[in-house]
């Protein structure tokens, strides 16, 4: 795209003869640029898509950790409390 423009750009500062093919370059970038524009709902719709597939596959690698360390009791154990007004 930004070839075509540079392209097109050369070809209108320059001689006479080459305006129509400066002329089909400049729009040729122009249709990519709107291709590219058009398509971004598209584009915006896949990355949510994707985001929400590597965020489900963090979610089951943390269950999966959590249910590994109560497996193997590693899960911390809290302090006993002790009621107040009564000796240990």
């Amino acid at each position: 795209m930004i070839l075509a423009t540079t392209a097109g750009a050369t070809g209108l500062a320059t001689a006479a003869g080459r305006v129509v093919a400066a002329v089909i370059a400049l729009v040729s970038a122009a249709l990519s640029a709107a291709a590219a524009f058009l398509n971004s709902q598209e584009q915006r719709k896949t990355s949510g898509l994707l985001c929400a597939a590597w965020q489900e596959l963090a979610d089951a690698r943390m269950e999966h950790r959590r249910k590994g360390h109560l497996l193997r009791g590693d899960v911390p154990h809290e302090k006993p409390t002790v009621a107040v007004g009564t000796s240990s």
